[in-house]
């Protein structure tokens, strides 16, 4: 599946392949970012947006749930990353 639109100065791509669900999504919506990358088999999830200068960064898998958070908004930083079996914050 591919769905590329452009609407308000917005572009969106979506690539999903059933065997391996990968999805990537990209959109520019007032300065905004976002992009998404996910698969099935090991759980990964990847999102980077910029909204009013604010970047987030999501990483995780359920295999082994790790999670890593980075925010940036009016200059601050936020990191985490845990796992279930010990969690790091």
């Amino acid at each position: 599946r591919l769905l590329v639109a452009a609407v308000a100065d917005s572009i969106h791509l979506l690539v999903g392949t059933e065997a391996n669900s990968i999805y990537l999504l990209v959109g520019t919506e007032e300065n905004s970012i976002h992009l998404l990358v996910e698969t099935e088999a090991n759980s990964i999830h990847l999102l980077v947006g910029t909204v009013v200068n604010s970047i987030r960064l999501l990483v995780a898998t359920v295999a082994n749930s790790i999670r890593l958070l980075v925010a940036t908004v009016a200059n601050p930083i936020h990191l985490h990353a845990g796992t279930e079996a010990n969690p790091i914050h």
